[in-house]
């Protein structure tokens, strides 16, 4: 389907102050809240909060290397040797919390 993209995905085995470049392929939109500074989310294991990557830290671009598709790259340093990072288009949920919000709006109602 057209214009539908997402990503979410883990990161391990990292040393503290390895700066990694992502770049996520095959975007399809040329107007992207990514290009109005929106930035990808990361948290850890030890900061399990999910925190915005600085959007001076993110590229939105067409790339001839793809076919002229969009292309999200974004730098990030990681900090802590052991930790686990993720990395998500949007805040992650899961079915359970999808479901107690559902509930909660019929009960509302």
């Amino acid at each position: 389907p057209k214009y539908r993209l997402w990503f979410h995905f883990k990161v391990s085995n990292c040393k503290a102050g390895q700066r990694v470049l992502f770049s996520i392929m095959n975007f399809s939109k040329q107007r992207s809240l990514f290009r109005e500074g929106m930035s990808p989310l990361v948290c850890s294991s030890s900061r399990p909060r999910w925190e915005r990557i600085p959007p001076k830290n993110c590229f939105y671009y067409r790339s001839p290397k793809t076919n002229n598709a969009y292309v999200l790259s974004f730098v990030f340093v990681f900090d802590r040797e052991h930790d686990k990072y993720a990395f998500a288009y949007s805040y992650p949920f899961t079915y359970t919390h999808q479901q107690r919000l559902l509930a909660e709006l019929e009960w509302r109602q």
